[in-house]
């Protein structure tokens, strides 16, 4: 039902455009991204038509990363930045424009409801739910910057919300039957959106960016113990090195997770079926 409604929508919105010419540019359109899975979610929709710049490479934290001098010569020429809300965009986007001053700002969360919790939380990305949202913001940009490649963009976005959907249907039916043993146990909240869109509860360690207090760590402690729960999940970009002592002490095993990967269907999948085991 998700897909099919995005699908509808997505149709009403941009079915008269799929009459235009289905002429190209010479050249691709010079984009760049914050984050690995927006490079997977433009290529996807913007093919060969597209050159994507992602500013964070793999294994690096959107909290503290800082691009050198020669990741930031790849912004020249750039025609948009496809901005997700992420740390890193607070501290170096104006920066970005004085590189390259023809670029466009585009929000891909426009339209989403980022606040959870009385906080803004950029993770959108680990929903597809959310994701639908995020293709349409995509698609209207690369169609107002390369408006001859019209009828390309609408095919292939339209391939890519089906994908969205199929995997949707995954993830619901890994879930399906979960009921109250729904609860599971990250370091960093990373999956609050993904949480809310299959029914289940993420206990969150790390809170605010800060490590938690002796207090809270026998609250958690308690918890684990009432729940049944003997994993904690952590995120690759960040030390291991704490998360595995607190698991230690904690009677856990601790499992890395990776949502910021390229292969964002993949992972999503692979996270899943490892949550999905943990839940007692």
């Amino acid at each position: 039902m998700r897909l099919l409604y995005h699908y509808i929508i997505s149709s009403l919105i941009f079915g008269w455009l799929s009459l235009s010419c289905n002429c190209y540019a010479d050249a691709p359109l010079r984009v760049a991204v914050s984050i690995l899975p927006q490079k997977y979610f433009v290529e996807k929709i913007g093919g060969e038509r597209v050159d994507v710049v992602a500013m964070i490479p793999a294994g690096a934290s959107p909290v503290t990363f800082e691009p050198k001098a020669s990741k930031l010569k790849l912004l020249k020429g750039c025609k948009i930045y496809f901005s997700i809300g992420v740390p890193f965009e607070k501290a170096w986007i104006n920066k970005f424009l004085k590189i390259s001053r023809d670029m466009e700002i585009v929000r891909t969360y426009e339209g989403i409801e980022r606040r959870i919790r009385g906080r803004s939380d950029p993770h959108i990305w680990l929903s597809p739910p959310l994701v639908f949202q995020q293709a349409r913001n995509i698609l209207r940009a690369l169609i107002d910057k390369d408006p001859l490649s019209t009828s390309f963009y609408i095919k292939n976005y339209r391939e890519f919300i089906e994908e969205i959907g199929n995997l949707d249907s995954q993830l619901l039916e890994i879930f399906k039957g979960v009921g109250k043993r729904n609860h599971f146990v990250v370091y960093h909240p990373s999956w609050t959106y993904f949480a809310k869109a299959y029914n289940l509860e993420q206990i969150p360690i790390e809170k605010e960016g800060k490590e938690p207090s002796l207090s809270q760590l026998r609250h958690i402690f308690e918890l684990l113990r009432r729940l049944n729960i003997d994993t904690i999940f952590y995120q690759i970009q960040f030390p291991s090195r704490s998360v595995n002592i607190l698991a230690k002490e904690l009677g856990c095993r601790a499992i890395p997770l990776n949502p910021l990967a390229y292969g964002w269907k993949e992972e999503l999948l692979r996270s899943a079926k490892l949550i999905r085991a943990a839940l007692r």
